[in-house]
Formats: structure tokens, sequence, C-alpha cells
């Protein structure tokens, strides 16, 4: 029994669908899972590590530049037939996709070209321009916000919620100290302007801050950071680490989050029920970024940062607002369901066999 999943781009898209893939694998020991990429993303390297086959295909996202726009096209109608190829030869009993360009090619090939039924989740709180398309002709569409549901018109658009790393599953229960905690991370696609927030904030604090900082760098930022701080005397409240390695407990264990708002980071945030000041990339395809705050944002659990608003003060300034409210952090979780891969496995459990 043959499933494909078409996921590429960001780990945000493909991270769920090996998660996913685990789950249906959990549950059907013959099953056997391909992905379908590009050359041009994370894919190749998360899928490959997680353990299951990829198969690489043509495809780009569309440009307003004529030129690329044309190289788009003619990319991704070489890639519908290598998807159509690689289709015919798996006769998958459905075609799941995650998100990413990639996803077009693949899933038109699927349903409009061999009858294969196709399903798609959307990881964001607004949908890409890939998903919204696939969406029209879908069999199902999974979404891991509320407010994702507006964006399709598909008769079946079920909340899953989106899957998060098995290690938030079983954090450790947030331990009360004399002094709060906050931990500040950026994000994979960049952190220029968090960090620079950062350094200026612990500089015009002199090194001594009236709550715990946890802060990651980042490890390519680690060694700039410190020589701007260099001849700051930081008080030993003051952590700052390349990277974090345990970031679920650490995570868990902060009572405020600074970071952006990808879909994965959103998701833990409302996993385990941290309340944040948010940071959305402002260059996010569809300012996604900025949709995914507002989740969390227009329920007061969260302050959001603009990209161009980020400076020290106003990170100080939102960092102590936030400390200051007492938030429920069981109100947090309602926000993201859970089982999220048990769920999108309801959605597709009548094809296995």
């Amino acid at each position: 029994m043959n499933i494909v999943i078409a996921a590429g781009g960001t780990a945000g898209h493909i991270n769920p669908g090996i998660a996913i893939a685990q789950e249906i694998k959990s549950r059907n020991k013959d099953a056997n899972i391909v992905f379908i990429g590009t050359n041009y993303g994370l894919e190749k390297e998360l899928v490959t590590k997680a353990g299951f086959e990829i198969r690489l295909i043509h495809s780009k996202g569309l440009s307003r530049n004529i030129i690329k726009f044309t190289k788009s096209i003619l990319s991704n109608a070489i890639g519908v037939n290598e998807a159509y190829m690689i289709l015919k030869e798996l006769k998958p009993v459905v075609c799941i996709g995650m998100g990413g360009y990639v996803c077009g090619p693949v899933l038109y090939a699927a349903k409009k070209m061999l009858g294969i039924p196709v399903y798609i989740h959307e990881s964001n709180a607004i949908a890409g321009k890939t998903n919204k398309l696939i969406g029209k002709f879908a069999d199902g569409v999974a979404v891991g916000f509320e407010n994702a549901k507006k964006d399709f018109k598909n008769k079946n658009v079920v909340v899953t919620g989106n899957p998060v790393r098995k290690e938030f599953e079983t954090v450790e229960p947030l331990k009360k100290g004399a002094k709060k905690s906050v931990l500040i991370f950026g994000g994979s696609q960049g952190a220029k302007n968090i960090n620079a927030a950062v350094v200026e904030l612990i500089k015009k604090a002199e090194g001594k801050l009236p709550y715990n900082l946890i802060y990651a760098t980042g490890k390519k930022n680690y060694e700039a950071i410190m020589e701007q701080i260099d001849g700051v005397k930081l008080d030993s409240s003051i952590k700052i680490e390349p990277y974090i390695d345990d970031m679920a407990n650490v995570m868990a264990n902060a009572n405020l989050v600074v970071s952006r708002s990808g879909a994965i980071t959103l998701s833990e945030l409302c996993f385990i029920g941290k309340p944040a000041v948010l940071i959305p990339l402002s260059t996010a395809a569809e300012n996604h970024q900025e949709f995914n705050a507002r989740v969390m944002a227009d329920k007061g659990y969260a302050k959001i940062i603009l990209d161009h608003e980020c400076n020290g003060d106003k990170l100080k300034e939102e960092i102590e607002k936030m400390l200051d409210k007492n938030i429920d952090e069981e109100e947090i979780k309602k926000l993201m369901p859970k089982d999220a891969t048990k769920n999108f496995y309801e959605m597709i459990k009548e094809y296995m066999k």
C-alpha cells in the first residue's frame, strides 16, 4: 500500500508531513510512504533523516517578474509530467499535500490526471496560494487553526491542529521561582532585528534584568553578539546560548516566550500554553507570520511587535507588560487541538486497507 506526501520549502511544511507519515506507519506496518519534493528546500535533508524515501521533481513559485513567471510555468509543467510518472508507478491509495509550491504539480496530477484521492494540510492561520487552489478540488482539507477555515470553500474542512514534536507532549510543568523567566529565540529564516533589539535591551539594562533571561542567538550569530556585548557585566540571571537542545522543557519552564511566529513555533506555544511576544518575519509569504501571531494576540495571550518597530525599548516595554498579566495557560492550550496526527488520520483512514 503506497501513500504519497508532497511537502516542500520550510520545516513548517515538511516536519508536520513527517509526523503524519509516522502516524500512518504506526497504524499500518505495510504502508510504504514516499515523499515528493524539490531540490530547493529542506525536504531532501529532513525527509531522508527521518528515514523516508523522497523523489524530487521540478517546481517553482510564481513570480510577478515576467521572465521568472515564464520560467516558473515551464518548471511546473515539467513537474506535472514528472509527478504523473511517479504516481503512475506507485499507484498510491491517497496523496497528501502539506504545503509549498511542489504540492501544485503533485496533487494536480494525482486528482485531475489519475483520479487519486487528495488531501491537504494547512499549518498556518492563513492559507497559502497553492493550498487555496488545491482546496477547490481536494477530497478534504485539514487546518491547524480555526482561522484558516474561512480560506477554503471545500465542504470537508476539519480543524485537526498541527503536529508538534513528541518532546512537547511530555514536558515538565512550570517551576515557580522568585523571579519570572523569559525565553528569547529567533527563527530559521532570520532574526536580525530580534538580535539587535536584545543586544540593545541588555546594554541599556547594564546586564541586570528584573527577570531571568535565556537567550538563544542561533549558532551563526553567537560570536558576533558576544562581541557586541563585550564589556557588559552580565548578571547570573542572564544566560546567552548559541542553541538550545532541550527546547521543549526550556520553553515549558519560561513564563514568557519571545520569538518569530512561524506555524511550528506558534503551534508549540499554544500546545503547552505559553504567553508570548511575537515578532513576525516581515518577508514571510502572504505575511502569514503576522496572521499566525494574531491567533494568540487577538485573545490577549500575546503582544505583536512588527519587524520595523522592533528595538530594545519596545521589546522591554512589551515583555514587562506581558509578565504583569495573569494569563491562564490552560486557556491558551484551547487554541491548539491535541492529537493532530490522529485527527488527520481519521480523515484518510477509509483508504487504509
